[in-house]
């Protein structure tokens, strides 16, 4: 009888550490687990970085990064960079998506303007410890001939097709991707598509 209960006693401790192992990591702890391409500094220094706690949910989190903790393929040729950053989490059957978007100016600019704003949104896998950035092959693609159309027949707007480019940010409220078209010099930003998240791939959609 001893036996036996030594022996169920072990597997009771194997499920609880496997369901254990299985919970899924917050949007917190996947921030502070990305490599120093994406955020550069310590657990304690990233810390800092989330200066809206109010942002923090299991699901997505807001950040902000200057300087020596923005890395060099976020900063690009900013010398004094100032990013602001939204992170969301997209579950998946095998692996998770981290969604990254950055929205970058010079820290020495006061009131930089909407063209001297980059704005770089990127996706990552996280599987069994490893990031792999999956941008190419997962992001939606919106074509500016698109953006164009919707802007001149469906919003009767005057614009050239030049100064227009595509903007997709991750959404808080909603499990998924959205798309914008944004005009040289306008502040102001118009909706195009919705893509949402369906556990393996982001899928448009009117939700």
């Amino acid at each position: 009888m001893k036996k036996i209960f030594i022996l169920l006693s072990l597997l009771v401790l194997t499920f609880s550490a496997n369901v254990f192992a299985q919970k899924p990591m917050t949007a917190k702890q996947l921030f502070m687990s990305l490599p120093n391409d994406y955020v550069n500094g310590t657990v304690k220094q990233r810390a800092t970085f989330l200066a809206f706690p109010k942002s923090v949910k299991p699901d997505f989190l807001t950040f902000m990064i200057t300087e020596n903790a923005v890395p060099k393929m976020i900063a690009g040729d900013f010398t004094a960079p100032h990013a602001l950053g939204d992170l969301k989490v997209f579950r998946g059957t095998s692996s998770t998506i981290v969604g990254l978007r950055y929205q970058i100016s010079e820290d020495k600019e006061t009131n930089p303007t909407v063209d001297s704003v980059k704005i770089i949104t990127l996706l990552l896998e996280y599987k069994g410890g490893k990031w792999t950035d999956v941008s190419e092959a997962m992001m939606p693609k919106v074509s500016v001939d698109y953006a164009y159309k919707v802007l001149t027949e469906g919003f009767k707007m005057t614009v050239k097709q030049e100064d227009i480019w595509i903007e997709t940010q991750v959404s808080k409220y909603k499990n998924g991707l959205m798309t914008f078209a944004r005009i040289k010099g306008e502040d102001s930003i118009t909706t195009l598509k919705f893509f949402k998240w369906n556990g393996n791939v982001f899928v448009e959609s009117a939700d």
